[in-house]
């Protein structure tokens, strides 16, 4: 699993078995060239289904909220 910290600060997971493939999946949403990729270990992630029937996200795992707060928002942990 690999985490791209985009150049305006969003954050998005991929499931890539390398670096490499994460950044071309990535190519989907925008360029992924100049983004801060990190593989990284424990993802759980909850989503909660809306009365209209799209997703929202409820939260993180722990673990995964700790990797993204340490990995790409230092300053705010």
């Amino acid at each position: 699993m690999f985490m791209c910290r985009w150049m305006n600060g969003d954050v998005s997971f991929v499931s890539a078995r390398t670096k490499e493939d994460a950044i071309v999946m990535l190519d989907e949403w925008d360029n992924a060239e100049g983004a801060e990729i990190s593989q990284i270990r424990d993802c759980m992630v909850d989503f909660r289904l809306k009365d209209e029937g799209d997703l929202e996200l409820a939260e993180f795992g722990e673990s995964c909220r700790e990797t993204i707060l340490e990995k790409a928002y230092p300053l705010l942990r």
